[in-house]
């Protein structure tokens, strides 16, 4: 593998671990134009998470641990913004 593209990689997978971090912690999309499209941004953050965390399994893992990770991760990315808002369930 090239470095540059290993560089490129791992920037990004930075990028999506913090963005993924920061929707779990908070409840909110980290980026501004996802704010009004993700309905679910904790699932998003998780969903950010799995192929962030991939690329960093690929040296000590199988492919196909690899490959599901990727995988779980884009399914839950769009699922996030497909599925309606959870309902809040108030105490009365």
């Amino acid at each position: 593998m090239s470095p540059l593209i290993l560089v490129i990689t791992l920037m990004l997978a930075a990028v999506l671990a913090w963005a993924g971090v920061l929707a779990v912690a908070t409840g909110r999309a980290t980026f501004p134009r996802l704010r009004s499209t993700v309905r679910r941004p904790r699932l998003w953050g998780a969903g950010t998470l799995l192929p962030a965390t991939a690329p960093a399994t690929l040296r000590i893992t199988a492919w196909p641990i690899f490959l599901l990770t990727m995988l779980a991760g884009l399914a839950l990315i769009p699922a996030a913004q497909l599925l309606g808002p959870r309902k809040v369930r108030r105490p009365e």
